[in-house]
């Protein structure tokens, strides 16, 4: 007659043998341990790796300037010359007094002058802006004429300057130079009573 056999089957695995476990505690801990500092230095690699080397930039700086060759008048440069009442038995002379700056090192400075006229004559030209009734058109106006310091005779509006030496280098801005020039009122001049006038400009270029 066969012999029966009971054999119980448990879920729990641990409980179908009594060999003891090949691992221990103590090894179990060792290998935690070794795995956190392998993947602490993996990360420390990997911080150190992924941050890229910094760049540093050296461009070159270009440093310049240009000094353009001119000039300008001061502010305290006369603006305005008066003849007073006209007399026509003399020869009426004023002085206009410009005060300017060139840049420095220019020994010669071009003059121009220019009045609507822009007749290229040495007559500038005074008008009666209200002449009085029956006022012929020669009564209408009056002549004049501006001289340089050496007596040259500037022609209205002429497109050639007038070159005057100054400094021999130049001033720059530090000190204004002084230049005058003779304006005349001939004499046997028959204008209309009233008021006359005329505007001029005045161009100086180094």
């Amino acid at each position: 007659m066969p012999l029966a056999r009971r054999t119980r089957f448990s879920q729990n695995p641990d409980l179908r043998t009594n060999r003891p476990s090949l691992i221990s505690n103590h090894s179990i801990g060792r290998s935690v341990r070794n795995a956190i500092t392998a993947i602490a230095a993996a990360s420390i690699i990997l911080a150190i790796c992924g941050k890229p080397n910094p760049v540093v930039a050296t461009p070159a700086l270009s440093v310049s300037s240009s000094v353009t060759n001119s000039c300008k008048f001061s502010a305290s440069s006369q603006s305005s010359v008066s003849f007073g009442t006209y007399n026509r038995s003399f020869l009426t002379t004023e002085t206009y007094t410009a005060t300017y700056t060139c840049v420095d090192g220019d020994s010669t400075y071009d003059w121009q002058f220019a009045d609507a006229a822009s007749n290229n004559t040495p007559n500038f030209v005074l008008t009666d802006t209200d002449p009085p009734g029956g006022c012929p058109a020669s009564g209408m106006t009056m002549e004049f004429s501006i001289y340089g310091p050496d007596n040259h005779a500037f022609l209205d509006g002429s497109p050639t300057p007038w070159h005057v030496s100054s400094e021999p280098t130049g001033r720059g801005g530090a000190t204004p130079l002084t230049l005058n020039f003779a304006v005349k009122l001939p004499a046997f001049q028959n204008p209309c009573s009233g008021t006359f006038s005329d505007v001029v400009t005045v161009t100086i270029s180094g």
